[in-house]
């Protein structure tokens, strides 16, 4: 599994939402990713991979979080 996608997992299952959050929003999964997937992969294999994202969009929800 990737650097990538082991973050992205992440945030699908609710670890980059607040606590009584139902749902999963993009701002959440741009944020998580953003953040993780820059300092593990310069901790981890001393190399730069940083996401990117076209924010020129409205946030929704991409996901519904278990028992949400």
């Amino acid at each position: 599994m990737s650097i990538y996608t082991y973050y992205l997992i992440e945030p699908l299952k609710g670890e980059a939402n607040k606590p009584g959050d139902s749902k999963v929003m993009l701002s959440n999964l741009i944020n998580h990713l953003g953040k993780t997937v820059l300092e593990s992969a310069s901790t981890l294999c001393q190399a730069e991979q940083a996401p990117f994202f076209d924010t020129a969009m409205k946030d929704f929800p991409i996901a519904m979080l278990r028992g949400g």
